[in-house]
């Protein structure tokens, strides 16, 4: 499990990659964001940290 934590403005975010081996040469990495947001904030912040999610992924596929 990988975790990254950051403060910003007296709130804490959390960005944690959970990684679990499926075999012998491919892994199944599960990403989750926790951050507390008000209703406006999350509305603004969502689609930004759902395409930041995938392009991660996506890099993570194109390296190994």
């Amino acid at each position: 499990m990988l975790v990254c934590i950051t403060e910003y403005r007296g709130s804490d975010y959390r960005l944690v990659a959970d990684i679990k081996p499926t075999s012998d040469t491919h892994s199944e990495v599960i990403f989750r964001f926790n951050g507390d947001m008000n209703m406006v904030t999350r509305m603004l912040a969502q689609k930004p940290i759902h395409t930041l999610l995938n392009s991660l992924a996506e890099l993570l596929e194109k390296q190994f």
